[in-house]
């Protein structure tokens, strides 16, 4: 994620917005309530540890999908 969209993304998008975080084993988005990643929960941060942005995390094992985004099969969320 770009400096730049972090802090737009924090300015605009409402503290009580739903936030899906896509890919984000690496360096995960603090700031989403849900990741998708290949990867499981227990080794995320292998880029950034911590995180992305200001803490705390609000995604935690129980909203964290481990699938790959790339497979076929509909993500397992609502539109």
């Amino acid at each position: 994620m770009l400096p730049e969209s972090l802090e737009r993304i924090l300015a605009t998008v409402p503290d009580d917005a739903r936030v899906l975080d896509v890919g984000g084993w690496a360096a995960p988005f603090n700031r989403a309530g849900w990741v998708i990643d290949l990867m499981p929960y227990e080794s995320r941060g292998a880029l950034i540890p911590g995180g992305y942005g200001p803490g705390p995390e609000r995604f935690g094992p129980e909203t964290w999908v481990k699938t790959d985004i790339c497979s076929h099969a509909p993500w397992p969320f609502e539109d």
